[in-house]
Protein backbone atom coordinates (compact mmCIF):
# COMPACT_ATOMS: atom_id res chain seq x y z
CA UNK A 1 0.00 0.00 0.00
CA UNK A 2 0.99 3.60 -0.50
CA UNK A 3 1.16 6.14 2.12
CA UNK A 4 0.15 9.42 1.64
CA UNK A 5 3.42 10.89 1.05
CA UNK A 6 4.05 8.98 -1.72
CA UNK A 7 0.29 9.72 -3.52
CA UNK A 8 0.85 13.44 -2.74
CA UNK A 9 3.97 13.37 -4.25
CA UNK A 10 2.33 11.73 -7.29
CA UNK A 11 0.03 13.85 -7.76
CA UNK A 12 2.69 16.93 -7.56
CA UNK A 13 4.44 14.88 -10.24
CA UNK A 14 1.14 15.10 -12.50
CA UNK A 15 0.49 18.34 -12.25
CA UNK A 16 4.11 19.87 -12.27
CA UNK A 17 6.70 17.95 -14.30
CA UNK A 18 9.58 20.58 -14.23
CA UNK A 19 9.32 20.82 -10.27
CA UNK A 20 9.94 17.74 -9.93
CA UNK A 21 12.64 16.66 -12.15
CA UNK A 22 14.42 19.63 -10.64
CA UNK A 23 14.14 18.54 -7.08
CA UNK A 24 15.33 14.73 -8.69
CA UNK A 25 18.57 16.73 -9.53
CA UNK A 26 19.15 18.20 -5.81
CA UNK A 27 21.30 16.12 -3.72
CA UNK A 28 19.50 13.79 -1.26
CA UNK A 29 20.91 16.39 1.94
CA UNK A 30 18.76 18.65 0.57
CA UNK A 31 15.48 17.07 0.42
CA UNK A 32 13.94 17.48 3.83
CA UNK A 33 10.56 15.92 4.18
CA UNK A 34 9.25 16.20 7.36
CA UNK A 35 5.49 14.28 8.05
CA UNK A 36 3.28 16.04 9.67
CA UNK A 37 1.46 15.27 13.04
CA UNK A 38 -1.23 13.54 12.81
CA UNK A 39 -2.94 15.66 16.05
CA UNK A 40 -2.58 18.91 14.07
CA UNK A 41 -3.44 16.99 10.50
CA UNK A 42 -7.23 16.37 12.45
CA UNK A 43 -7.39 19.51 13.61
CA UNK A 44 -7.08 21.64 10.58
CA UNK A 45 -9.49 18.55 9.13
CA UNK A 46 -12.09 19.40 12.04
CA UNK A 47 -12.05 22.79 11.57
CA UNK A 48 -12.54 22.50 7.59
CA UNK A 49 -15.23 19.96 8.54
CA UNK A 50 -16.74 22.73 10.99
CA UNK A 51 -16.14 25.84 8.27
CA UNK A 52 -18.53 23.93 5.75
CA UNK A 53 -21.28 23.30 7.96
CA UNK A 54 -21.17 26.95 9.30
CA UNK A 55 -21.31 28.34 5.56
CA UNK A 56 -24.15 26.03 4.35
CA UNK A 57 -26.45 26.89 7.72
CA UNK A 58 -25.98 30.29 6.69
CA UNK A 59 -26.56 29.54 2.96
CA UNK A 60 -29.93 27.83 3.83
CA UNK A 61 -30.89 30.70 6.34
CA UNK A 62 -30.72 33.26 3.68
CA UNK A 63 -32.46 31.34 1.30
CA UNK A 64 -35.22 30.58 3.89
CA UNK A 65 -35.32 34.29 4.29
CA UNK A 66 -35.57 35.08 0.42
CA UNK A 67 -38.51 31.98 0.08
CA UNK A 68 -40.25 33.87 3.03
CA UNK A 69 -39.83 37.50 0.70
CA UNK A 70 -40.76 35.94 -2.48
CA UNK A 71 -43.93 34.10 -0.55
CA UNK A 72 -45.07 37.80 0.92
CA UNK A 73 -44.38 39.16 -2.36
CA UNK A 74 -46.56 36.40 -3.96
CA UNK A 75 -49.53 37.79 -2.09
CA UNK A 76 -48.90 41.05 -2.52
CA UNK A 77 -48.82 41.50 -6.30
CA UNK A 78 -52.08 40.42 -6.08
CA UNK A 79 -52.71 43.41 -4.86
CA UNK A 80 -50.10 45.98 -5.50
CA UNK A 81 -47.69 45.59 -8.65
CA UNK A 82 -44.18 45.94 -7.45
CA UNK A 83 -42.17 47.42 -9.87
CA UNK A 84 -38.09 46.39 -10.25
CA UNK A 85 -35.46 48.53 -8.55
CA UNK A 86 -31.74 48.58 -8.20
CA UNK A 87 -32.49 49.06 -4.10
CA UNK A 88 -31.34 46.53 -1.81
CA UNK A 89 -33.78 45.40 0.04
CA UNK A 90 -31.97 45.45 3.37
CA UNK A 91 -30.46 48.83 2.88
CA UNK A 92 -34.78 50.02 2.40
CA UNK A 93 -35.51 48.48 5.91
CA UNK A 94 -32.93 49.53 7.41
CA UNK A 95 -33.31 53.11 6.33
CA UNK A 96 -36.07 54.42 8.26
CA UNK A 97 -35.89 58.13 7.39
CA UNK A 98 -37.05 57.71 4.04
CA UNK A 99 -41.10 58.03 4.16
CA UNK A 100 -43.91 55.51 2.52
CA UNK A 101 -45.62 58.07 0.37
CA UNK A 102 -47.51 55.55 -0.96
CA UNK A 103 -48.98 54.60 2.68
CA UNK A 104 -49.04 57.97 4.22
CA UNK A 105 -51.20 61.44 3.35
CA UNK A 106 -48.00 63.18 4.31
CA UNK A 107 -44.37 63.65 4.47
CA UNK A 108 -41.32 66.00 5.96
CA UNK A 109 -39.27 67.76 4.28
CA UNK A 110 -36.34 70.15 5.02
CA UNK A 111 -37.21 73.21 3.13
CA UNK A 112 -33.17 74.31 3.65
CA UNK A 113 -31.83 70.83 1.36
CA UNK A 114 -35.61 69.30 0.30
CA UNK A 115 -34.62 66.35 2.04
CA UNK A 116 -37.21 64.23 3.06
CA UNK A 117 -37.54 62.27 6.69
CA UNK A 118 -40.65 59.94 8.01
CA UNK A 119 -41.18 61.82 11.56
CA UNK A 120 -40.60 65.28 13.28
CA UNK A 121 -37.81 64.20 15.33
CA UNK A 122 -35.44 63.06 13.00
CA UNK A 123 -35.96 66.19 10.52
CA UNK A 124 -35.52 68.02 13.67
CA UNK A 125 -32.29 66.45 14.31
CA UNK A 126 -30.91 67.03 10.88
CA UNK A 127 -31.76 70.87 10.94
CA UNK A 128 -30.19 71.22 13.76
CA UNK A 129 -27.24 68.90 13.63
CA UNK A 130 -26.53 70.09 9.65
CA UNK A 131 -28.19 73.37 8.73
CA UNK A 132 -27.91 74.66 12.74
CA UNK A 133 -31.59 75.76 12.75
CA UNK A 134 -33.74 75.33 16.17
CA UNK A 135 -37.54 75.26 16.33
CA UNK A 136 -39.33 78.44 16.05
CA UNK A 137 -39.96 80.56 19.61
CA UNK A 138 -43.21 81.73 18.63
CA UNK A 139 -44.72 78.57 18.35
CA UNK A 140 -43.06 75.73 20.35
CA UNK A 141 -43.66 72.24 19.44
CA UNK A 142 -44.69 70.70 22.51
CA UNK A 143 -45.15 67.31 21.80
CA UNK A 144 -42.70 65.83 19.00
CA UNK A 145 -43.50 62.21 18.66
CA UNK A 146 -47.30 62.89 18.30
CA UNK A 147 -48.26 63.20 15.16
CA UNK A 148 -51.34 66.04 14.33
CA UNK A 149 -54.22 65.30 12.21
CA UNK A 150 -54.31 66.87 9.13
CA UNK A 151 -58.10 66.39 8.45
CA UNK A 152 -58.83 67.68 12.12
CA UNK A 153 -62.70 69.10 11.97
CA UNK A 154 -61.99 72.42 14.61
CA UNK A 155 -58.35 73.10 13.46
CA UNK A 156 -56.89 72.11 16.00
CA UNK A 157 -52.88 70.78 16.59
CA UNK A 158 -52.59 68.27 19.09
CA UNK A 159 -49.28 68.14 18.85
CA UNK A 160 -48.70 71.88 19.35
CA UNK A 161 -51.91 72.25 21.35
CA UNK A 162 -52.82 74.85 19.64
CA UNK A 163 -56.34 76.05 17.91
CA UNK A 164 -56.77 78.01 14.50
CA UNK A 165 -59.42 79.81 13.23
CA UNK A 166 -59.61 78.31 9.52
CA UNK A 167 -58.54 75.70 7.56
CA UNK A 168 -55.49 77.65 5.32
CA UNK A 169 -54.29 79.19 8.55
CA UNK A 170 -54.15 75.47 9.94
CA UNK A 171 -52.31 74.31 6.66
CA UNK A 172 -49.83 76.72 6.71
CA UNK A 173 -48.96 76.02 10.23
CA UNK A 174 -48.67 72.75 9.45
CA UNK A 175 -46.10 73.73 6.50
CA UNK A 176 -44.42 75.97 8.38
CA UNK A 177 -43.75 74.94 12.39
CA UNK A 178 -44.38 70.91 11.24
CA UNK A 179 -42.52 71.30 8.02
CA UNK A 180 -45.01 68.94 6.50
CA UNK A 181 -45.67 68.69 2.50
CA UNK A 182 -49.31 67.16 2.23
CA UNK A 183 -49.97 65.13 -0.62
CA UNK A 184 -53.31 66.19 -2.18
CA UNK A 185 -55.84 63.13 -2.92
CA UNK A 186 -59.59 63.24 -4.46
CA UNK A 187 -60.77 61.01 -1.47
CA UNK A 188 -58.93 63.37 0.96
CA UNK A 189 -60.67 66.33 -0.62
CA UNK A 190 -63.73 64.58 -0.41
CA UNK A 191 -63.88 63.81 2.78
CA UNK A 192 -62.89 67.60 3.69
CA UNK A 193 -65.88 68.55 1.58
CA UNK A 194 -68.07 66.42 3.37
CA UNK A 195 -66.68 67.37 6.80
CA UNK A 196 -67.78 71.10 5.92
CA UNK A 197 -71.33 70.17 4.66
CA UNK A 198 -71.53 68.56 8.25
CA UNK A 199 -70.90 71.16 10.36
CA UNK A 200 -72.92 73.66 8.19
CA UNK A 201 -75.86 71.24 8.65
CA UNK A 202 -75.52 70.96 12.05
CA UNK A 203 -74.90 74.82 12.73
CA UNK A 204 -78.63 75.18 12.74
CA UNK A 205 -79.16 72.84 15.59
CA UNK A 206 -76.08 74.32 17.56
CA UNK A 207 -76.70 77.58 17.65
CA UNK A 208 -76.77 79.05 20.57
CA UNK A 209 -79.57 81.78 22.04
CA UNK A 210 -78.85 82.53 25.03
CA UNK A 211 -75.29 84.27 24.23
CA UNK A 212 -72.97 85.48 21.49
CA UNK A 213 -71.13 82.27 21.23
CA UNK A 214 -71.21 80.10 17.84
CA UNK A 215 -70.33 76.64 18.57
CA UNK A 216 -69.48 75.70 14.91
CA UNK A 217 -67.34 78.21 14.01
CA UNK A 218 -65.97 78.02 17.52
CA UNK A 219 -65.99 82.44 17.85
CA UNK A 220 -67.13 85.05 20.16
CA UNK A 221 -68.92 87.87 19.65
CA UNK A 222 -68.88 91.17 21.34
CA UNK A 223 -72.62 92.35 20.59
CA UNK A 224 -75.52 90.61 19.89
CA UNK A 225 -76.31 92.59 16.28
CA UNK A 226 -72.86 91.22 15.07
CA UNK A 227 -73.48 87.48 16.06
CA UNK A 228 -77.24 87.90 14.27
CA UNK A 229 -75.30 89.27 11.07
CA UNK A 230 -72.80 86.01 11.63
CA UNK A 231 -75.70 83.50 11.57
CA UNK A 232 -77.58 85.55 8.81
CA UNK A 233 -74.86 85.67 6.20
CA UNK A 234 -72.64 81.89 7.06
CA UNK A 235 -75.27 79.66 8.61
CA UNK A 236 -77.71 81.03 6.65
CA UNK A 237 -80.19 81.00 9.30
CA UNK A 238 -82.70 83.28 11.05
CA UNK A 239 -83.49 81.18 14.39
CA UNK A 240 -82.08 83.67 16.49
CA UNK A 241 -84.95 85.60 18.56
CA UNK A 242 -83.79 88.39 18.18
CA UNK A 243 -83.71 88.15 14.45
CA UNK A 244 -87.08 87.00 14.27
CA UNK A 245 -88.37 90.36 17.08
CA UNK A 246 -86.54 92.65 14.01
CA UNK A 247 -87.86 91.00 11.21
CA UNK A 248 -91.43 91.27 12.89
CA UNK A 249 -91.04 94.95 13.47
CA UNK A 250 -89.74 95.46 9.97
CA UNK A 251 -92.74 94.11 8.90
CA UNK A 252 -95.05 96.79 11.23
CA UNK A 253 -93.38 99.73 10.22
CA UNK A 254 -93.37 98.66 6.25
CA UNK A 255 -96.95 98.20 7.26
CA UNK A 256 -97.39 101.76 8.72
CA UNK A 257 -95.53 103.21 6.33
CA UNK A 258 -97.98 102.19 3.48
CA UNK A 259 -101.17 103.39 5.61
CA UNK A 260 -99.64 106.71 5.93
CA UNK A 261 -97.86 106.69 2.60
CA UNK A 262 -100.92 108.73 1.08
CA UNK A 263 -101.64 111.54 4.11
CA UNK A 264 -97.68 112.60 3.99
CA UNK A 265 -97.59 112.78 -0.17
CA UNK A 266 -97.88 116.36 -0.60
CA UNK A 267 -96.02 117.55 2.38
CA UNK A 268 -92.52 115.14 1.44
CA UNK A 269 -92.28 114.79 -2.38
CA UNK A 270 -91.13 117.74 -4.96
CA UNK A 271 -91.90 118.23 -8.24
CA UNK A 272 -89.45 118.08 -10.92
CA UNK A 273 -90.01 120.35 -13.78
CA UNK A 274 -87.70 118.85 -16.09
CA UNK A 275 -88.90 115.32 -15.81
CA UNK A 276 -92.73 116.41 -14.92
CA UNK A 277 -93.33 114.04 -12.13
CA UNK A 278 -93.41 114.23 -8.29
CA UNK A 279 -90.17 112.60 -6.47
CA UNK A 280 -89.73 112.21 -2.52
CA UNK A 281 -87.47 114.50 -0.35
CA UNK A 282 -85.04 112.09 0.18
CA UNK A 283 -84.52 111.47 -3.43
CA UNK A 284 -84.67 114.70 -4.70
CA UNK A 285 -81.14 116.70 -4.12
CA UNK A 286 -79.85 113.33 -5.70
CA UNK A 287 -82.29 113.48 -8.82
CA UNK A 288 -81.24 116.67 -9.40
CA UNK A 289 -77.80 116.20 -9.19
CA UNK A 290 -77.00 112.99 -10.86
CA UNK A 291 -79.73 113.72 -13.76
CA UNK A 292 -80.09 117.12 -14.48
CA UNK A 293 -76.70 118.97 -12.53
CA UNK A 294 -78.52 121.94 -10.92
CA UNK A 295 -79.20 122.80 -7.80
CA UNK A 296 -82.75 122.00 -6.02
CA UNK A 297 -85.55 124.38 -7.16
CA UNK A 298 -87.29 125.43 -4.88
CA UNK A 299 -91.02 123.67 -4.54
CA UNK A 300 -93.80 123.70 -6.82
CA UNK A 301 -96.48 125.24 -3.85
CA UNK A 302 -94.36 127.92 -2.16
CA UNK A 303 -95.80 130.63 -4.60
CA UNK A 304 -93.55 133.40 -3.08
CA UNK A 305 -90.06 133.37 -3.61
CA UNK A 306 -88.28 132.54 -0.23
CA UNK A 307 -84.97 134.18 0.46
CA UNK A 308 -82.67 133.23 3.57
CA UNK A 309 -81.88 135.78 5.89
CA UNK A 310 -78.22 136.48 5.88
CA UNK A 311 -78.16 137.41 9.29
CA UNK A 312 -80.13 134.93 10.86
CA UNK A 313 -78.76 134.43 14.51
CA UNK A 314 -79.26 130.57 14.58
CA UNK A 315 -77.68 130.40 11.07
CA UNK A 316 -81.01 128.58 9.50
CA UNK A 317 -81.89 128.19 6.30
CA UNK A 318 -85.61 128.98 5.36
CA UNK A 319 -85.59 128.02 2.16
CA UNK A 320 -83.49 124.38 2.61
CA UNK A 321 -84.72 123.99 5.92
CA UNK A 322 -81.40 123.63 7.24
CA UNK A 323 -79.07 124.42 10.21
CA UNK A 324 -75.16 125.22 10.01
CA UNK A 325 -73.17 124.90 13.51
CA UNK A 326 -71.16 128.35 12.33
CA UNK A 327 -71.87 131.80 10.58
CA UNK A 328 -68.96 130.92 8.31
CA UNK A 329 -70.20 128.03 6.67
CA UNK A 330 -74.02 129.37 6.74
CA UNK A 331 -72.28 131.91 4.53
CA UNK A 332 -70.69 129.59 2.35
CA UNK A 333 -74.29 127.74 2.35
CA UNK A 334 -75.33 130.60 0.16
CA UNK A 335 -73.08 132.12 -1.36
CA UNK A 336 -72.84 128.33 -3.03
CA UNK A 337 -76.10 127.06 -3.53
CA UNK A 338 -78.34 130.24 -3.20
CA UNK A 339 -75.75 132.56 -5.10
CA UNK A 340 -75.90 135.54 -2.98
CA UNK A 341 -73.21 138.07 -3.20
CA UNK A 342 -72.42 138.48 0.66
CA UNK A 343 -71.03 141.68 2.11
CA UNK A 344 -67.20 141.51 4.17
CA UNK A 345 -67.18 139.74 7.15
CA UNK A 346 -64.52 142.12 8.59
CA UNK A 347 -65.74 145.50 7.29
CA UNK A 348 -69.29 146.91 6.63
CA UNK A 349 -67.81 148.81 3.65
CA UNK A 350 -67.85 146.89 0.72
CA UNK A 351 -65.05 149.17 -1.25
CA UNK A 352 -62.84 148.10 1.44
CA UNK A 353 -61.49 144.84 -0.39
CA UNK A 354 -57.55 143.11 -0.21
CA UNK A 355 -55.71 143.14 -3.58
CA UNK A 356 -55.75 140.10 -4.95
CA UNK A 357 -52.57 140.42 -6.07
CA UNK A 358 -50.46 141.79 -3.52
CA UNK A 359 -46.98 140.87 -3.57
CA UNK A 360 -46.18 140.31 0.28
CA UNK A 361 -49.47 138.26 0.64
CA UNK A 362 -50.68 141.44 2.69
CA UNK A 363 -54.67 141.66 3.54
CA UNK A 364 -55.18 145.46 3.88
CA UNK A 365 -58.61 144.67 5.58
CA UNK A 366 -57.99 141.89 8.16
CA UNK A 367 -54.16 143.45 8.40
CA UNK A 368 -52.79 139.87 8.00
CA UNK A 369 -49.95 138.81 6.44
CA UNK A 370 -50.49 135.23 4.38
CA UNK A 371 -47.86 132.33 4.44
CA UNK A 372 -48.11 131.81 0.44
CA UNK A 373 -49.98 133.12 -1.70
CA UNK A 374 -52.22 130.12 -2.26
CA UNK A 375 -53.64 130.50 1.35
CA UNK A 376 -53.89 134.21 0.47
CA UNK A 377 -56.08 134.05 -2.66
CA UNK A 378 -58.16 131.25 -0.23
CA UNK A 379 -58.56 134.08 2.12
CA UNK A 380 -59.87 136.79 0.06
CA UNK A 381 -62.00 133.99 -2.08
CA UNK A 382 -63.44 132.94 1.39
CA UNK A 383 -63.59 135.11 3.77
CA UNK A 384 -63.68 138.23 1.78
CA UNK A 385 -66.06 136.74 -0.61
CA UNK A 386 -64.27 137.62 -3.84
CA UNK A 387 -64.42 136.78 -7.12
CA UNK A 388 -60.48 136.05 -8.44
CA UNK A 389 -59.91 135.76 -11.54
CA UNK A 390 -57.63 132.87 -12.97
CA UNK A 391 -54.09 133.67 -12.82
CA UNK A 392 -51.47 132.08 -14.97
CA UNK A 393 -47.63 132.56 -13.49
CA UNK A 394 -44.66 133.44 -16.19
CA UNK A 395 -41.18 133.32 -14.83
CA UNK A 396 -38.87 135.34 -16.99
CA UNK A 397 -35.88 134.65 -15.10
CA UNK A 398 -35.85 137.70 -13.06
CA UNK A 399 -39.64 139.30 -12.79
CA UNK A 400 -42.70 137.20 -12.06
CA UNK A 401 -45.38 138.19 -14.48
CA UNK A 402 -49.11 137.52 -13.90
CA UNK A 403 -51.57 136.77 -17.24
CA UNK A 404 -54.94 138.24 -16.77
CA UNK A 405 -57.35 138.15 -18.93
CA UNK A 406 -54.60 138.17 -21.60
CA UNK A 407 -52.92 140.90 -19.98
CA UNK A 408 -49.26 140.96 -18.89
CA UNK A 409 -48.94 142.30 -15.28
CA UNK A 410 -45.79 142.32 -13.79
CA UNK A 411 -45.30 141.94 -9.84
CA UNK A 412 -43.19 143.76 -7.76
Amino acid sequence: MQTRSQTSRQKNEETNPAATQKAKQLPSHHLKTEPEPNAARCSKEENALVDTKVIKKEEETATSSVNCIFSSSRDADAIIKVEPTNVDYKQHVENKDVPDLLGDAYYYSCRSCNQTRSNLKSLLEHRQQVHMKSQRKDCPIKHVSLEPDIDDANYYCRTCEKRFLTRRHYKQHLNLTHHMVIIKSSSRQQSHHHQQHVRLKDAQQSINKFSHYCRPCQVFYCSQSSYDAHVLVAHNSTSSPSLQRNTTIAQQQQRATADTAQQHAAEENRYCFICNKTISKDYFRLHTTLLHTTREPFTKKSSVVLQPNVNDPDHYCLVCQQKFDSKSIYHGHLRDVHDMALQCLVTKDPAILPNPHNRCNYCRVCKKTMASRAVYRLHCKYSHFMVLEPVQVVDTGYIYQIIINNEMRAVY
